[in-house]
């Protein structure tokens, strides 16, 4: 789907825009290339996204608000209204 790459795309650019989002992104792989989650940090990264973990396990991506309005534009009108333009 064209439009969730995109939107992956500028998320991965708009952490590499970010102090804080990059230097959790330098960590993240520094810790990945030592052995996976060797540190057990709060955040884990897939196809270049980070994500947050919580007690339970469960992850979540984590979004710059830079990126909240444009991201809700995307997922509201580009993709769920695609089928009716």
């Amino acid at each position: 789907m064209k439009v969730l790459d995109q939107l992956w795309q500028n998320i991965k650019h708009e952490y590499d825009e970010e102090s804080k989002w990059k230097h959790i992104l330098q960590i993240l792989k520094r810790n990945n290339a030592l052995r996976p989650d060797i540190a057990r940090l709060l955040y884990k990264i897939r196809d270049d996204l980070i994500f947050y973990k919580d007690l339970e396990k469960e992850s979540y991506l984590c979004i710059l608000k830079s990126l909240y309005d444009r991201m809700f534009k995307i997922v509201y009108d580009d993709i769920n209204h695609s089928e009716y333009a």
